[in-house]
């Protein structure tokens, strides 16, 4: 028990360092329940943050700069410099994010139609509500698998404090 609670907390502790972050964030996209979470959280947050830094004026490269910085997963973050560094020596932004492979074709349509259009701002406004469903369609979609998981932890655990309790009463009355 102790040793559960050790690897617990050692876990923990690694996942405060940088390295540690990058491991967690990099496995949490190659385990296919968390990455459809993972993916939509980052889109969602994409979305709705760049277009509004590109609303308000803000020059792309510095936009994805700051976008960069509010994304909440390591691996993406590391991916997202990489295009950040494209766009900033010529490439398209489609293109850039495209190269990734992290976000969802709509969001690369969208990126798509708005560079076209001069207007990618309104473009990622206008679609973020739609990535936002896409968050809580993933986040439960995600719960959905994890409850039968916590239901059979829940079950053992009730059983092991049953068999603790009841498990001396019945020798005692065996005994007798």
């Amino acid at each position: 028990f102790g040793g559960i609670i050790g690897f617990i907390l050692l876990m923990k502790l690694l996942g405060k360092t940088n390295s540690g972050r990058l491991f967690f964030d990099t496995l949490s996209m190659k385990i296919s329940f968390t990455k459809r979470y993972q993916v939509a959280k980052t889109t969602s947050i994409f979305a709705r943050s760049f277009g509004l830094l590109l609303a308000s004026g803000m020059h792309i490269v510095d936009a994805m700069e700051v976008v960069q910085k509010i994304l909440g997963n390591k691996y993406i973050e590391k991916k997202f410099a990489q295009a950040t560094e494209a766009v900033r020596g010529g490439v398209s932004l489609t293109k850039a994010i495209e190269d990734m492979q992290v976000f969802p074709p709509m969001l690369l349509q969208m990126v798509s139609v708005g560079e076209k259009t001069a207007n990618l701002d309104d473009s990622l406004l206008r679609t973020s509500g739609y990535f936002d469903e896409e968050l809580s369609h993933a986040l439960s979609s995600m719960m959905s698998l994890i409850q039968p998981l916590l239901m059979a932890v829940m079950g053992i655990s009730i059983g092991v404090i049953f068999l603790a309790v009841y498990s001396p009463m019945l020798s005692i009355m065996g005994n007798i």
